[in-house]
């Protein structure tokens, strides 16, 4: 099924090497459709709002909903001419009835309200961090629980990639190393760093990393002063989920400890 993309901004953009004037619909190439749902620059477009995915050039097919256009860029979701969406498990979701309708693949007579599908590729998870006072070489605590990242965890519900990462804080011109320490699922010890942020003279910035992480996986963040220290600082980072394979209990002794890097939070 054809894709396009609309540059929905006010300029041209280059995506993977191809311009594309403001306002214009290109269409996805076959050949080009793995480069697409790599590049990092262009899925935070999408997540933006900068990149519209469509199935056509005529307007009347943008999908807007950023969840629905991933599962469509990661052919996850199939539309139809008539304009039933279909999902991988097929499952079928009319979006132009009047009530959002679940049709039976085999009666044709189920109707339920629009729900979730039944695959979370494409969907977002967010994650953020933050420290209430001065980070300097401190672990960010994950959400607000008191402890450092590095003995409270966040834990990776899928497979999933790193696409968007946003930094905020009260200090102007802070020089800072964002570390993301990463363990697998089996041990809190076996650690390394899976990303390293240089920020350099900043209150506020965002980048767009392309790193993979398993489900199961723990991540904790750490803030490795390289000059002006960071004050009261927030970093969100945004994920977009490659498969259906999720994480799973398990029981573990220590902390991060063996990345190379980082410190005691106390």
């Amino acid at each position: 099924m054809s894709k396009f993309i609309k540059n929905n901004t006010v300029s041209t953009q280059q995506w993977i090497g191809i311009e594309i004037a403001a306002g214009v619909y290109s269409e996805i190439e076959e050949v080009e459709l793995e480069t697409y749902q790599q590049d990092e620059e262009f899925l935070a477009a999408v997540t933006s709002g900068d990149a519209i995915i469509a199935r056509d050039n005529t307007g009347a097919t943008d999908i807007t909903d950023v969840t629905r256009a991933f599962q469509f860029l990661f052919d996850k979701l199939i539309i139809e001419d008539s304009g039933v969406f279909v999902t991988e498990d097929a499952e079928r979701i009319n979006f132009t009835s009047s009530l959002d309708v679940a049709v039976d693949s085999a009666t044709n007579t189920t109707t339920v309200e629009l729900g979730p599908t039944n695959s979370n590729v494409g969907s977002l998870i967010q994650m953020t961090f933050g420290y209430h006072s001065t980070a300097k070489n401190k672990w960010l605590n994950y959400i607000e629980n008191p402890n450092g990242s590095d003995k409270v965890h966040a834990l990776m519900p899928w497979d999933a990639r790193l696409i968007r990462a946003t930094l905020s804080n009260s200090k102007k011109g802070a020089d800072t190393d964002i570390e993301i320490h990463v363990a697998p699922n089996g041990d809190g010890n076996l650690t390394s760093i899976a990303y390293t942020w240089a920020i350099r003279n900043k209150r506020v910035a965002c980048t767009s990393p392309s790193v993979d992480f398993d489900a199961g996986d723990k991540l904790g963040l750490f803030a490795k002063d390289q000059g002006t220290d960071l004050k009261n600082v927030t970093v969100t980072l945004y994920f977009v989920i490659l498969t259906d394979d999720a994480c799973v209990d398990e029981d573990y002794s220590g902390n991060f400890s063996s990345s190379g890097s980082g410190t005691s939070s106390s």
